[in-house]
């Protein structure tokens, strides 16, 4: 049959080491390696000034007072590995080895879609943890949306979800079916025991009217597993917010851009917010429609913590048609001195404000409550690898190898990163954002097996 991991790399080699599509984080937060201390990789940051200071008055020699040193410390930051995994069937390999890479017909196009498809699986869950990674502690700081309410039926496997408004992402969910996931109770961690443990995969996702539901069905549930039992003590309407991760991520995951940004008095990375005010983060709640008022505000806090070089706003698609209605307004804010660039229609504001350049994009995978403003220069992924499919050192450039007992081989696609902002209190957090044009998941019936 030859080296197909030989015609893989002929035909597929752009893919090797793919390149974040332009409109997701991992585009705008470059990656760059560290050094890594046992599981953690080591960032330096700067948290004091130096503070020797003597004033005098009298122009003549004095003794000068002593040396305070500026305050420096390493951030300790997890990282965490993304593996995606592919099979390809000898039919599959047997007619990419008859084309010898050459061929464009129709037969090498399955090939080509499944390896794609895993590539950008790898990319849509490397974006997912990097916004909301649960993190490596005992308690979630991110999820993937929060249970409104639930059908079951007992005796029976499978219930139907539905989110609530602010926590879905229709931009992200519409694309995972047959995703695994978990359940945490809503303080992040498992509960029960068993639902915190067991896992659940996305079999059904409601019309692209009503994206605000999921059918979950329980993996590998033996006779005795019952899915009511799983879930004893839960509330029967759901009203004990549960919580939803990726499944295996949980203590496993990246601290992810909300959990960093939610920061305030606790220790992350190894650095006390309660002690450094540059490391907590800015939340501004909302509390309704997005408008430029209200993103003002935000800039305004981040100026006053001295942010200068600009930055990024993100938001949902929803607010982002807000925004572009309030587009006149903006206008007005600022007035021709500041600089203002708008063009209704593009996909994306710029405009300059007290605190540099900034532009807004909007950005598919976030919450409908979600929007994040991201202060340029601070913010950088650090790992081993970037999602790559030839590791460095392996003999096999696609991860490729014949699997035992089956028909057929596999490939995969690994990363090893985290996500870091060198200065918490210059990004922000918007909550409680409600626009008019968001899935109004209340509305919403979950309906088991649909």
């Amino acid at each position: 049959m030859g080296d197909e991991s030989l015609l893989l790399k002929r035909v597929y080699g752009e893919l090797s080491d793919p390149l974040a599509q332009d409109w997701m984080l991992a585009a705008d937060i470059p990656f760059s390696t560290r050094d890594k201390l046992g599981e953690f990789y080591i960032v330096p940051v700067r948290l004091g000034l130096e503070q020797g200071i003597t004033v005098s008055k009298t122009h003549t020699s004095i003794n000068l007072n002593n040396a305070i040193p500026g305050v420096y410390e390493q951030a300790q930051v997890a990282g965490s590995e993304i593996i995606n995994r592919a099979e390809l069937s000898y039919g599959n390999m047997a007619r990419l080895a008859k084309a010898k890479g050459n061929s464009k017909e129709a037969y090498d196009q399955d090939v080509a879609l499944k390896i794609v498809n895993m590539v950008q699986g790898a990319e849509a869950h490397r974006e997912i943890h990097m916004l909301y990674g649960a993190g490596p502690g005992s308690t979630a700081v991110g999820n993937l949306g929060v249970v409104g309410r639930k059908v079951h039926t007992a005796g029976q496997p499978t219930i139907a979800i539905a989110f609530t408004t602010a926590s879905l992402m229709p931009g992200f969910w519409q694309d995972m079916l047959g995703m695994r996931v978990q359940f945490l109770n809503a303080a992040g961690t498992g509960h029960p025991a068993n639902v915190g443990t067991q896992s659940f995969q996305v079999t059904s996702i409601g019309s692209i009217a009503t994206l605000g539901y999921l059918t979950l069905t329980e993996v590998d549930a033996g006779a005795a597993d019952d899915l009511a039992t799983d879930i004893a003590g839960v509330d029967p309407v759901a009203t004990n917010a549960l919580q939803i991760i990726p499944f295996g991520s949980y203590q496993q995951s990246m601290v992810g851009i909300t959990g960093i940004l939610s920061n305030g008095a606790s220790t992350l990375f190894n650095i006390s917010g309660a002690t450094y005010p540059q490391w907590r983060g800015v939340t501004i709640p909302v509390g309704g429609a997005f408008s430029f008022n209200q993103f003002i505000k935000g800039i305004a806090r981040a100026a006053t913590n001295k942010l200068k070089t600009g930055g990024t706003l993100y938001i949902g698609h929803s607010a982002w048609s807000d925004l572009i209605s309030n587009e006149v307004a903006m206008r007005e804010y600022f007035g021709k001195d500041m600089g203002g660039v708008t063009d209704v229609g593009f996909s994306e504001l710029v405009f300059t404000t007290q605190v540099g350049k900034t532009k807004i994009r909007p950005y598919p995978y976030l919450k409908q409550g979600d929007a994040v403003f991201l202060a340029n220069k601070e913010w950088g992924r650090y790992g081993s690898t970037d999602l790559t499919n030839t590791l460095p050192g392996n003999p096999d450039e696609w991860f490729f190898h014949q699997q035992t007992g089956r028909s057929g081989a596999e490939i995969r696609t690994y990363g090893d990163m985290c996500v870091f902002c060198e200065n918490p209190s210059h990004s922000i957090l918007y909550s409680g954002i409600a626009s008019s044009s968001d899935i109004n998941t209340a509305a919403v019936t979950p309906v088991v097996g649909a």
